[in-house]
């Protein structure tokens, strides 16, 4: 079986990192997918903004169909997009699922309108369904553009967060950790198995990850029961579950899938079992996200001025980084 899965790691002072096989002998690919500065670029850019997952392509029905050699363009970004993605955004999280394949084959992910690299991003063999967390640029057009090699397989694409681009804006810095467990419902450690058709809210704060941390990037594994069924990490505000997946398995399989779960500053993230058996969760984190804060205005020098404009104000206040245009009168 060839399984892909979305690593975030710490790199070494060298500039390496290291990878451990537990047992037998296996052939690796690696595919470098980008990086995160220790500090905010001067303009802000690349700053990550965590959103409830929105579903872009596809239903919870079935997948959109992607046949052999084909590529499909989704809108991610700008007013053509559901997700609440702005037109600057510079790269999307998301989460890619196929099923249904009717051969062997790969996807591959990259910015609509560019030359399609020589990497792959989910691998699947025939009738599988298996999904995999994909960062990738955004195109001119708001637009992302998935390949299919062979067959067609039916896919759905969630929308999980953006980056800010070169114009700015608000977000929050990510911070490396040395991976840590955080959660295993066998032991039970932090929570109990979850429920078919329930869900589950469990701790992502530890001694390395602050409570008022606004995400946390994380490898969820499923150790499945007796029927297939998928999962999906949601924000504890949200009052209902959000027509999107995490990781999907069969019957009795162990299946990981990397997150970044959206915790929204209260340390916690709701965890959704769909219509399968009860099934065991583990959660093992590698970083988490910055606080983020809106800007607060406490004061406006002078109060008024003339309608024509010319004017210069003076603004006052906290938490003005990242914002680079002001609105008067609405």
């Amino acid at each position: 079986m060839i399984v892909p899965n979305l690593v975030t790691v710490p790199l070494s002072s060298t500039g390496g990192i290291s990878i451990y096989n537990h047992t037998g002998s296996t052939n690796v690919i690696v595919d470098a997918e980008g990086y995160y500065l220790s500090t905010a670029a001067a303009n802000n850019s690349g700053l990550y903004n965590s959103l409830s997952p929105t579903r872009v392509l596809g239903n919870l029905q079935t997948g959109a169909a992607i046949g052999a050699g084909q590529t499909t363009a989704v809108t991610v970004a700008g007013t053509g997009a559901a997700d609440g993605v702005p037109a600057s955004a510079s790269a999307v999280v998301v989460n890619v699922t196929a099923a249904h394949g009717t051969a062997p084959s790969f996807l591959t992910v990259f910015p609509a309108g560019a030359v399609q690299p020589t990497a792959s991003n989910l691998n699947f063999g025939a009738g599988q369904t298996i999904a995999n967390r994909v960062t990738v640029g955004v195109g001119s057009t708001g637009q992302i553009a998935l390949y299919n090699h062979a067959g067609t397989v039916n896919v759905d694409v969630d929308v999980d967060g953006y980056y800010t681009g070169s114009s700015g804006g608000t977000g929050a810095l990510f911070v490396p950790i040395t991976p840590v467990r955080l959660t295993d419902t066998r032991a039970p450690m932090n929570g109990t198995p979850i429920g078919s058709d329930s869900s589950e809210t469990f701790s992502l704060s530890s001694a390395s990850i602050p409570s008022n941390a606004s995400a946390v990037a994380a490898n969820l594994t499923v150790v499945a029961g007796d029927a297939p069924g998928y999962l999906t990490a949601y924000p504890i505000a949200d009052a209902t579950v959000p027509v999107a997946s995490d990781l999907n398995w069969m019957a009795n399989e162990i299946v990981p899938n990397f997150t970044i779960a959206d915790t929204a500053g209260t340390g916690r993230v709701a965890v959704f079992n769909s219509l399968g058996a009860t099934s065991n969760l583990l959660i093992d984190a590698s970083g988490y996200f910055t606080a983020t804060t809106n800007p607060t205005v406490s004061g406006v020098s002078p109060t008024v001025g003339p309608t024509v404009g010319g004017t210069s104000a003076t603004i006052t206040g906290t938490n003005f980084t990242g914002a680079t245009v002001v609105d008067f009168g609405g």
